[in-house]
C-alpha cells in the first residue's frame, strides 16, 4: 500500500504559488521530496532578488525538488504513481533513515 502524506505548516497554502513537503510511505520504507510549482519558483527568485539570497536571485536550489503544474492532491498523487511506475522515485526522492523521523509543525493532510 502506497500512502502519502502532505506536510503543510502554512494557514496560506495556494495549490498554484507554493511548496509541499510530501512523504512518501511504500513497502516500509519513507521517501520525501519537495514539490514545487513553476510559479512559485518565480514567486522565489523574486523574493530572493528583494532579500540577497541566494546571490540576490541568481539561483535557486532544492534537494528533492520536484516540480509540478499545481500542488493538488490528484496531480501530487498521479507524480507519485508516474514516479514508483516509472522507477525514478528512488532517483527523485530521499530515502529516510530508520527512525531519523523529525516532528514537523503544522496541519498534515493525508491522502490514500
Amino acid at each position: 500500500m502506497i500512502t502519502f502524506e502532505l506536510l503543510i505548516t502554512s494557514d496560506e497554502f495556494d495549490i498554484y504559488d507554493d511548496n509541499v513537503d510530501v512523504e512518501i510511505s511504500l513497502d516500509g520504507d519513507v521517501y520525501y521530496a519537495t514539490f514545487f510549482t513553476l510559479t512559485n519558483i518565480k514567486s522565489l527568485f523574486k523574493k530572493n532578488r528583494n532579500t540577497g539570497e541566494c546571490r540576490s536571485g541568481l539561483y535557486l536550489w532544492a534537494s528533492d525538488m520536484i516540480l509540478v503544474e499545481t500542488l493538488s492532491k490528484d496531480v501530487i498523487q498521479h507524480t507519485v504513481e508516474d514516479l514508483i511506475t516509472s522507477g525514478e522515485l528512488y532517483i527523485a526522492c530521499s530515502k529516510q533513515e530508520k527512525g531519523s523521523k523529525e516532528l514537523i509543525q503544522g496541519q498534515s493532510s493525508m491522502i490514500k
